[in-house]
């Protein structure tokens, strides 16, 4: 990787900050709302429940169900519907706007997963690192402008 947008990762998993889930493992037997299975939260949800050990697995000691994103989400983990939810930073700052807070689960390796990464081999690098640069700057331009758009 020659540049990394991001230091934490887009991904994140949290339970309602008054619950009584302040470990993965306290999941077991409960269902985990999602935004959507379609994209790179599901995987990352998948390695979160693995590395959090035997007794919790997918599919195994609890259940994950697709409940969207932003108000949806919310209503779902109001309702106790779901005991807690993996989604986007994204999406769990719209659920924090709305006055829930929110027990983030830093457990583990997927805990500090870089994500959104431009990635190239060394010898494409020593070939053309001007290339390189150019994405790289263009990526933090969009990046600075999508944050400015986002607020």
């Amino acid at each position: 990787s020659f540049y990394t947008a991001y230091q934490g990762h887009v991904y994140q998993f949290a339970a309602p900050a008054d619950s009584a889930y302040k470990k993965i493992a306290d999941l077991k037997g409960q269902k985990i709302g999602i935004s959507t299975i379609a994209g790179g939260q599901y995987p990352y949800l998948l390695a979160t429940l693995k590395d959090a050990g035997k007794s919790v697995g997918a599919g195994k000691d609890v259940e994950i169900a697709e409940v969207g994103r932003g108000g949806p989400a919310l209503i779902a983990l109001k309702d106790k519907r779901v005991a807690a939810y993996s989604a986007s930073f994204v999406d769990m700052m719209a659920i924090e706007l709305q006055g829930m807070k929110l027990h983030r689960f830093n457990e583990g390796p997927t805990s500090t997963f870089i994500s959104d990464s431009l990635v190239a081999t060394k010898e494409s690098l020593d070939k053309d690192p001007k290339t390189a640069i150019g994405l790289a700057r263009a990526e933090c331009l969009g990046s600075k402008s999508r944050r400015r758009t986002a607020a």
